[in-house]
């Protein structure tokens, strides 16, 4: 008895609680999936745009508004440089320009990076796949090889993070 009612309120907490997260009252909690859908974009000249395209899947019942995605770009090790020029839309939408922020390793070990937050991504339906779409362009400042960079897609807060996925790029003069 004693473990049904610890069940019962953990049900009618978890209820609750996604009760005050908009879009999500009374629902399961959302599942998303951020697979590959390009290859890694490679650009070989400085200039030249290279495109990465991800789709991303609302795989619950679930209708979640407001959701914003993050951007980070690691430096493997090297100091401060220029981060690539990004330009991101959604479903064929509007472009819109990266505006990066430099943060240096918060801790020995960690990589330094260059960090976005708060893009805006929308709503998203039950079942629902929107593609996000990036624009990549290195300048001849930029260091050459890899750059890693991974993706949020998150709450309204900022705080949970309901998916993540890499969206790197390389850069190599020929």
């Amino acid at each position: 008895m004693k473990k049904f009612v610890k069940a019962a309120v953990a049900a009618a907490l978890t209820a609750a609680a996604l009760a005050s997260v908009p879009g999500t009252a009374g629902a399961a909690t959302p599942q998303f999936s951020m697979p590959f859908v390009s290859a890694t974009p490679t650009a070989l000249h400085a200039g030249q745009k290279v495109d990465g395209y991800y789709k991303i899947i609302n795989k619950s019942g679930v209708t979640v508004t407001g959701t914003t995605w993050d951007l980070f770009i690691d430096q493997l090790g090297l100091t401060k440089s220029q981060p690539p020029m990004i330009w991101w839309r959604i479903d064929k939408g509007h472009w819109h320009l990266i505006h990066f922020g430099w943060a240096p390793p918060p801790v020995k070990g960690s990589e330094p990076q260059w960090q976005a937050f708060g893009m805006p991504f929308g709503t998203f339906k039950p079942h629902q796949t929107h593609t996000l779409e990036l624009s990549w362009s290195f300048s001849q400042k930029a260091h050459l090889g890899i750059y890693p960079a991974w993706a949020d897609l998150r709450d309204h807060t900022g705080g949970t993070i309901y998916c993540q996925n890499r969206v790197t790029a390389d850069f190599y003069h020929r």
